[in-house]
């Protein structure tokens, strides 16, 4: 199995990773897995964590970012992919964003995917 949490820091604000920073990390980690899926973390044998500067020297990625950049504050709302495109519409006829790149993508799971399919519903509704 592999657990995924995002949002850790490359460098975090008390000081570089250290032994006990990973621990409590992985600890974390194990019970998250144990709330979403009880009796899991007891038939744990193995694991390995892997923090962004792992990550970084192992796959050279900038910053350890399996998703290639953060998102400011502004790419999560509403100028998602751009200022100009606002929603799933676009200026394209007939194209609608619905993954990560739209303004609901990085925010909720299928949340974009709802929006696009609502915008292309009320669109069709309106051409007929």
């Amino acid at each position: 199995a592999t657990v995924t949490l995002r949002g850790i820091a490359h460098r975090p604000f008390d000081g570089p990773w250290t032994h006990e920073k990973r621990s409590k990390l992985q600890a974390l980690a194990l019970a998250l897995l144990e709330e979403a899926l009880p009796g899991t973390a007891a038939s744990v044998t193995a694991s390995e964590l892997l923090v962004p500067p792992d990550i970084e020297n192992r796959l050279g990625l900038s910053d350890g970012d399996l998703l290639r950049g953060e998102m400011s504050a502004a790419q999560m709302l509403g100028f998602r992919p751009f200022a100009e495109c606002r929603g799933t519409r676009t200026p394209v006829k007939g194209l609608y964003l619905a993954g990560p790149s739209s303004t609901l993508g990085p925010l909720a799971t299928a949340a974009a995917g709802w929006a696009a399919a609502t915008a292309i519903f009320c669109d069709l509704k309106e051409q007929a």
